[in-house]
């Protein structure tokens, strides 16, 4: 059975604050603990510099992956993603991670 998770976190830092929201897909494979994970992140960044002009950046990640629970404590996810490096929108680049969670 697919699942549909959106994770959300914030950050409050002295001159200004991220956020980022991002709608996961998870469909398993034929084993429950196995499965494929689409996500798209959307990010925003504010800062105020210290003469007062505030400048927003809006970014976002696109990304597909693997995802495997080897038992009840560890997790390993294989993910290829797609993000914005810079403040241009034509700036990306594609990332490969592998991940081991506990």
């Amino acid at each position: 059975q697919a699942r549909f998770i959106v994770l959300s976190s914030a950050q409050q830092t002295g001159d200004g604050q991220y956020s980022s929201v991002q709608p996961t897909l998870y469909v398993p494979l034929s084993s429950p603990r196995s499965g494929l994970v689409f996500f798209r992140s959307l990010n925003r960044d504010s800062t105020t510099s210290d003469s007062g002009v505030k400048r927003n950046f809006n970014s976002q990640h696109y990304g597909l992956g693997f995802r495997h629970q080897v038992n009840s404590w560890m997790i390993t996810q294989v993910v290829v993603q797609s993000q914005q490096y810079n403040r241009q929108s034509s700036g990306y680049e594609s990332m490969f991670n592998v991940n081991v969670f506990f």
